[in-house]
């Protein structure tokens, strides 16, 4: 499937949300909270509902099968 510049795969969209988890861009609970997200993802013990929340909080919606920036 060819996917538009805008448009990411699941994987996709979190490895970019994960990158944006920094201390300095975000308050000291939120970074906490989104840190335990991220070290679970890396172990592939992230659940759905947590991925549903890292996607939402940083402005990502599925489209199809696909996730856009909104």
């Amino acid at each position: 499937m060819k996917l538009e510049q805008n448009e990411l795969t699941e994987k996709q969209a979190l490895e970019e949300c994960f990158e944006m988890v920094k201390p300095n861009l975000m308050d000291e609970k939120d970074y906490q909270k989104f840190k335990q997200y991220r070290l679970r993802y890396k172990k592939g013990m992230l659940g759905s509902n947590a991925k549903e929340t890292v996607l939402e909080f940083f402005n990502f919606s599925l489209v199809g099968k696909i996730y856009k920036k909104k």
